[in-house]
């Protein structure tokens, strides 16, 4: 009989079928990352192996091999990826982080800490190109001109590039999600995104982190989609140019908790996000002036599974809506929700960043 499955030397089982019997509390197995378990490992010939079966798990859960195993000779031209552990890429950077996040105390709208360095630590493309407040989120939300547009801040501002156009943070290509697969996200990598770490002021005040995933089109108020109608591909392209009232930008919602946990999470292709409609950024900055970020309103939040805009509406405090924002109004209006709670306060802070260092 031919060699039908084979471990080779680095101990990677191949074999040409499985022939699974219906075993309740069997304990042969391959895992999430594609690791072969097997309590009994039996080598011979077996009537349970009629016809061409050459390998099948029995009901006393033993895996039975015709003939033999051949632990000798390699496999060739079969080279399977290591297995990936749940904290690897940016998504498991970003759990990863949200661990890290939690552990610094006493963080406000006054009080950064060291939340920059440790968020730009996680990853090295990381970037945090804006500090948001209660008081500075939108219309009363500065430029700071930096040359590489990176910078440390101490105040709620925005970086913008000065090396480049004044283009809002780096101008960089955002490296694209990757690691969500290993979190049953799949749909979230390959594509550019956006995440801000949020603090509500108090001593131990890290909620989590709040991820923007783009999937490149824009959708309407009533779910029309436009494949293709908003390419994200750097910081400047996630506001600009400006969406008009009725219209978003398509996005995957992901809630990060604070103990690096996925605190909830919404995939369905309904939710969009417009910053606000009133923002006029500009084309090839991302924002509307060095001193305003926006000419009019402005969100920092989502409602997970539905639509938000910063002038027109719909609003974020509701159900399920995360973040902060001025709703057409002044910045000072603006309130921190999470899990569509209030929370009480105005010494909020939220570290917007991306993968554009």
């Amino acid at each position: 009989m031919d060699t039908v499955a084979r471990l080779r030397s680095d101990g990677v089982l191949f074999a040409n079928l499985f022939d699974e019997f219906s075993s309740p509390g069997r304990n042969v197995s391959v895992d999430q990352y594609g690791v072969f378990y097997s309590n009994t490992m039996m080598e011979g010939q077996f009537a349970e192996l009629a016809g061409s079966t050459p390998m099948r798990i029995v009901n006393n859960k033993e895996l039975r091999v015709h003939d033999y195993f051949d632990e000798l000779t390699g496999v060739s031209n079969v080279v399977p990826p290591p297995p990936t552990p749940p904290g690897s890429g940016i998504f498991g950077n970003l759990l990863t982080l949200s661990s890290s996040l939690a552990g610094l105390t006493n963080i406000s709208s006054s009080n950064f800490g060291t939340v920059q360095s440790t968020i730009q630590a996680a990853n090295s493309s990381f970037n945090v190109f804006a500090v948001a407040t209660h008081t500075n989120n939108s219309e009363n939300l500065t430029g700071v001109s930096t040359a590489g547009g990176k910078i440390t801040f101490t105040a709620p501002r925005f970086a913008y590039n000065s090396s480049a156009s004044n283009i809002l943070s780096t101008g960089n290509t955002i490296v694209d999600m990757s690691g969500g697969s290993n979190n049953s996200l799949s749909i979230i990598d390959g594509r550019k995104w956006m995440a801000m770490a949020v603090y509500d002021g108090t001593a131990n005040g890290f909620l989590g982190i709040l991820l923007w995933v783009f999937t490149g089109d824009t959708i309407t108020t009533g779910n029309v989609v436009t494949t293709g109608g908003r390419s994200v591909t750097d910081a400047r392209s996630i506001f600009a140019p400006t969406l008009t009232s009725g219209n978003f930008v398509r996005i995957y919602q992901v809630v990060i908790g604070n103990s690096g946990n996925v605190l909830a999470s919404n995939t369905s292709g309904n939710a969009g996000w417009n910053y606000s409609d009133g923002q006029s950024a500009g084309a090839s900055t991302g924002y509307r002036l060095t001193s305003a970020f926006s000419a009019d309103d402005g969100f920092w939040a989502f409602v997970l599974g539905g639509k938000v805009n910063g002038n027109s509406g719909p609003d974020y405090k509701v159900a399920n809506g995360y973040g902060f924002g001025n709703f057409n109004s002044t910045d000072n209006s603006s309130q921190l929700r999470w899990q569509g709670t209030a929370i009480a306060g105005t010494s909020y802070v939220g570290f917007i960043f991306t993968g554009d260092a």
